[in-house]
């Protein structure tokens, strides 16, 4: 399965702030860090993936009218709330 940079840039984002993240307290103390997880299962693009018939549903055709606005909403979202986990460690 091809990532789209969208999710790329998500995934990189997410992942070097949240692995070994030093917060302003946890700087009188090396041995603190965060480490945050988020469940990313229902995180659809719009792109129709033929060897992914799970995706189908989140098309912008479909049911659930999957657009790219909404995708790119719910990763501000992740990267808001990994922020605010940050800061208020």
């Amino acid at each position: 399965m091809k990532l789209s940079p969208i999710i790329l840039i998500a995934i990189v984002l997410i992942t070097s702030q949240c692995a070994g993240v030093k917060t302003e307290k946890a700087n009188t103390n090396a041995d603190q860090f965060l480490i945050v997880s988020y469940n990313v299962e229902n995180l659809f693009d719009t792109k129709n993936d033929p060897h992914n018939s799970g995706d189908d549903e989140f098309l912008p055709t479909n049911k659930k009218e999957w657009t790219q606005k909404r995708y790119e909403k719910k990763l501000f979202d992740l990267a808001k709330r990994e922020e605010y986990e940050r800061m208020n460690k």
